[in-house]
């Protein structure tokens, strides 16, 4: 129940803003309209020719999926690509309403469910919208592969490669590094333009406060800022191995953070002691890791 409930959530409130990425950045999405993209033919120095890019079903471990796989041919570092689809002008009824029963099986629907019925009905007049966010680090010439799409903007895989089929490419939005800045271009397949965000990220972020001190910096290409306080600095760090982390979490502790600790596979957490704390997450399916390192407050 759950599971239908957020599913037809993320459905309805993407159609509510039917014109459909951190504190040190931002999402896209959230921004004021002073900070909204303008819109540029010319300037955009990432373009999406120099991303030779393949979407298409595939199977990972004994189930279907549809996925996207990538090459980037460009000068820059990707550290996000988003391949947004829209439905198809064209389509048939038939097709549509097929789309809406496996969509009502897949997610079991409950038509005496007051609330599940009337998103159901909603979803057999609103537009069908598949995407893909690959938010691995991908370095001039590198291939990221099998990265999976899901309906709408998240949450259910898309595994029916019929579905992908109703729909074609909308749009790109690729985040990329260039003289350690995180620039963010988008570009509509439909009208061949592109828009460059103003907002933009620094790509290898490492506070000047002392609460920076505590911890190493991690060696990585590309470190962006989710939080800059006196008692609390947060990070994400993009390109890491298991290995990669593994390592770094011995390098905390070689800074005393064993106090107190709680480990399992991909995470770490620990005091040191001397009035810190410092929390490591390591996401796999991303190649990043989560860092942060607060004050402790005391009791």
């Amino acid at each position: 129940m759950k599971k239908l409930v957020k599913f037809l959530c993320i459905v309805a409130s993407i159609l509510m803003v039917s014109t459909c990425f951190a504190s040190c950045g931002g999402d896209g999405a959230s921004e004021s309209k002073s900070e909204q993209a303008t819109e540029t033919t010319k300037s955009a120095e990432m373009k999406i020719e120099d991303i030779d890019w393949k979407a298409d079903d595939g199977i990972v471990d004994g189930e279907h999926y549809v996925m996207l796989t990538y090459t980037n041919n460009s000068n820059f570092a990707i550290t996000n690509f988003k391949l947004s689809y829209k439905e198809k002008s064209g389509i048939t009824p038939e097709q549509k309403t097929k789309f809406c029963e496996d969509i009502k099986t897949l997610m079991k629907v409950d038509l005496n469910d007051s609330y599940q019925a009337q998103a159901y009905e909603k979803l057999k007049t609103d537009p069908i919208s598949v995407s893909c966010k690959s938010e691995m680090l991908c370095r001039s010439g590198e291939t990221v592969s099998n990265q999976k799409f899901h309906y709408y903007d998240g949450y259910t895989y898309l595994k029916n490669v019929e579905h992908f089929n109703l729909t074609e490419p909308d749009i790109a939005t690729i985040k990329y590094v260039d003289n350690n800045i995180i620039y963010t271009v988008n570009y509509d397949f439909k009208s061949k333009k592109y828009t460059k965000d103003n907002k933009t990220e620094i790509a290898n972020f490492w506070t000047d406060k002392t609460i920076g001190t505590v911890i190493p910096k991690p060696k990585a290409d590309v470190i962006t800022c989710d939080n800059d306080d006196d008692d609390r600095f947060s990070v994400n760090v993009y390109g890491w191995t298991s290995t990669d982390f593994n390592a770094y979490v011995k390098e905390c502790q070689a800074q005393g953070f064993t106090s107190k600790k709680s480990e399992f596979d991909g995470y770490y957490m620990a005091e040191n002691g001397n009035g810190y704390s410092v929390d490591l997450d390591y996401h796999e399916d991303k190649g990043s890791a989560s860092i942060s390192v607060k004050a402790v407050k005391a009791n």
